[in-house]
């Protein structure tokens, strides 16, 4: 009697098991949508070999978490599987951080926020760190997660394609990660992310940080203004390495069916990285973000002005159907560059850090780059079948 209750409770459990698995295997695949997955000797994970030595990972997960993402156990198993003793894990989640120990410490993390570009000294400083430890021996791999494991991370591996010459330009670095890290081939997707990877194509071609210029932001001008009813408020926003300040709040301002809105920003000084937001207020009083961007002001054109069409702003660009932001819609910032030692003293702006700037940089053209051309790219110099 012992031994048959044994045995059919050794067929319950699997049948209980039997279901958890399966709908956890269905979960992850469902979080994952259209990032590819690493399916074999067993491990089935969010996760790809961007080159046989830079990989791109969901988040290692635990307890429920880990039912829908990748479990941390078995991120263990595969690092140690694969790679034993020649891994490194970078963590770009501003969110949360993961036990070092798991993985021997040797864990770097370069942490900011979701939807987001990190500061450029941030980026810099990463990649010096991947390629130090992929110099040290050969066989060596770097592992990037963000929570997701495709725009952060996507953003700091296309840089590092960028920083070890594996990709010639932005958007030939763009396309091989998305085709690498996604079935339909859309990698970063974020405007704001798309135009640090070619901030970073250029601080390369400089050989550094190009000088952090000091403006003061005189007035934000949107043209045409967006199709709503109600004020927008425009919310400047300093970004150091890891910390955030609000610089400035404009008033609300009600569109008059003009044909461009001008937001007085009070000469506020803005220095390196810098968020512009538009929030929306409406007539009930409520509050919600409209479309945002990021910029370094290093990268200002030498007229003082910085014009962004509909595909760099971050929000405006889903708007595909122009229901909202009509197709030639552009925000410019209207700046005054401050030169002379009087008027740095006047500015009340302190940056929390000074990189070592360029003897001799070359001169931002007045030209605007886009990053968002469809352009298809000839073959890459990383040899697919490599991986």
């Amino acid at each position: 009697k012992r031994q048959v209750s044994t045995q059919s409770t050794g067929v319950v459990d699997d049948l209980i098991i039997l279901p958890i698995t399966l709908m956890a295997t269905f979960l992850r695949h469902k979080v994952s949508k259209q990032k590819k997955r690493w399916k074999k000797d067993g491990f089935d994970l969010d996760l790809a070999y961007i080159t046989p030595r830079l990989i791109a990972m969901g988040y290692p997960s635990k307890k429920t978490e880990g039912v829908y993402r990748n479990p941390i156990n078995q991120v263990y198993k595969f690092y140690e599987f694969y790679h034993k003793d020649r891994y490194k894990l970078y963590n770009l989640c501003h969110e949360r951080q993961y036990d070092k120990t798991k993985f021997h410490n040797r864990v770097g993390e370069y942490r900011f926020k979701d939807h987001q570009p990190p500061s450029l000294k941030l980026i810099v400083e990463c990649c010096n760190d991947i390629k130090s430890w992929l110099d040290l021996h050969p066989d060596n791999v770097a592992g990037i997660n963000c929570k997701a494991g495709k725009g952060r991370t996507g953003l700091i591996i296309c840089c590092y394609l960028l920083h070890s010459k594996v990709s010639k330009n932005t958007m030939e670095a763009l396309q091989l990660y998305g085709n690498k890290r996604t079935k339909d081939g859309k990698g970063v997707t974020i405007a704001s992310q798309q135009r640090y990877i070619g901030y970073y194509e250029k601080v390369l071609e400089m050989g550094c940080i190009p000088p952090m210029n000091l403006f003061r932001l005189q007035s934000v001008v949107l043209k045409p203004p967006p199709m709503i009813l109600g004020a927008i408020q425009v919310v400047v926003t300093h970004k150091g390495l890891y910390e955030y300040s609000v610089l400035f709040r404009s008033n609300p301002e009600f569109d008059k069916k003009q044909l461009q809105l001008e937001i007085d920003c009070n000469g506020t000084p803005v220095m390196s990285d810098i968020q512009i937001e538009f929030l929306f207020k409406n007539k009930k009083g409520g509050t919600q973000s409209l479309c945002h961007f990021w910029i370094n002001t290093s990268f200002i054109p030498d007229d003082d002005t910085c014009t962004l069409t509909k595909n760099e702003i971050d929000g405006a660009n889903k708007d595909k159907k122009h229901l909202i932001y009509k197709e030639d819609f552009t925000v410019t910032l209207v700046c005054d560059r401050i030169l002379d030692e009087d008027q740095l003293k006047q500015a009340t702006f302190v940056e929390d850090m000074i990189p070592e700037p360029c003897q001799n940089p070359t001169k931002t053209k007045k030209s605007r780059i886009s990053f968002y051309d469809d352009t298809e790219f000839n073959s890459h110099r990383y040899d697919e079948s490599s991986s």
